[in-house]
This record gives structure tokens, C-alpha cells and sequence, in this order.
């Protein structure tokens, strides 16, 4: 026959630890709770939403029109200035033009380095916000060329 007096002295000793855990951890969650909901005092108030008036169709088109023309831009000067940024980091202020010149032979061939793939994302946001300006008739400078064609003049100017 098997003992079993010490399986249940030891499964009554874990049951009992079991207890005092759950135990000790109720009372603690409770203190928690208690000394949390005393220490704060909030006084809450609604505040009384305002109500719109509804703009005519057409001057709400026209509103519509120029915030997205507002936001193609901002985010066609973001991705440009990215791309020149990274290029004056890394190559311009070191002089490096051959290395710059390289770079951008990378990212016209849409090579896999992070550096190339970083500019290749931002200059397709560029062309996408591009085309989506031009959709909405947005006024855009033709005589500004995108920031890898500037990059690009910039290279064989120095070269």
C-alpha cells in the first residue's frame, strides 16, 4: 500500500501558503483601492459643446479644397526636405560628392540598403502628394524640381 500521510502534508502545506497569498493580496488590492478613491477629490463638469452652423455647399467645398491643398504641401515640403537633409548629412558636409553620387545611383535603382529605401519611401510620398495636388488644381511652382532632381544638379555641379 502506498503513504499517502505525506502527499496531504504537503498538499496542505501548499494550500496554506495558497491562502495567505490570496489572502495578503485581496488586502493589499483593497488598501490600494481604498487610499486611491479617498485621495482624489475631482470635481467633474460638463462643459457645453458649441453648435456649428452649417456652411453653404459652396463655400465648404472651396474650405475643403484649400485644407487639402495646405496638406499636400506640407506633406510634399516634409518629404523633400527629409531627402535633402539626409543628403546634406551624410555626403554634402563631408564633401563627399563621389559617395553622394553613388548613393543616388542606389536609390534609383531601388536598392535594399535602409538609406536608399528611407529615400525612396519619402520620394514616393513626394510623387503621390504631387499628383494628388495636381488633382485638386493646388497652385505649385513648376520651376521647383523635386529634391532628388535638385540633388542630382547639385552633384554634377560639384563634380
Amino acid at each position: 500500500m502506498y503513504n499517502y500521510s505525506n502527499y496531504l502534508r504537503l498538499n496542505t502545506k501548499g494550500q496554506e501558503k495558497m491562502l495567505r497569498v490570496q489572502n495578503s493580496m485581496i488586502v493589499l488590492f483593497l488598501l490600494l483601492f481604498i487610499f486611491g478613491c479617498a485621495a482624489k477629490e475631482e470635481n467633474i463638469s460638463l462643459k457645453k459643446q458649441e453648435i456649428k452652423k452649417i456652411v453653404p455647399l459652396k463655400d465648404n467645398k472651396k474650405n475643403l479644397v484649400n485644407k487639402n491643398c495646405t496638406r499636400y504641401l506640407a506633406s510634399m515640403t516634409h518629404a523633400s526636405t527629409y531627402i535633402k537633409n539626409e543628403f546634406e548629412q551624410a555626403y554634402f558636409r563631408k564633401k563627399d560628392f563621389l559617395g553622394a553620387k553613388a548613393q543616388l545611383f542606389l536609390v534609383s535603382n531601388a536598392s535594399s540598403g535602409f538609406f536608399a529605401k528611407n529615400i525612396n519611401k519619402a520620394n514616393t510620398s513626394y510623387q503621390k502628394y504631387l499628383s494628388l495636388a495636381k488633382k485638386q488644381k493646388c497652385k505649385i511652382d513648376p520651376k521647383t524640381p523635386s529634391a532628388l532632381k535638385y540633388i542630382k544638379t547639385k552633384i554634377q555641379s560639384k563634380l
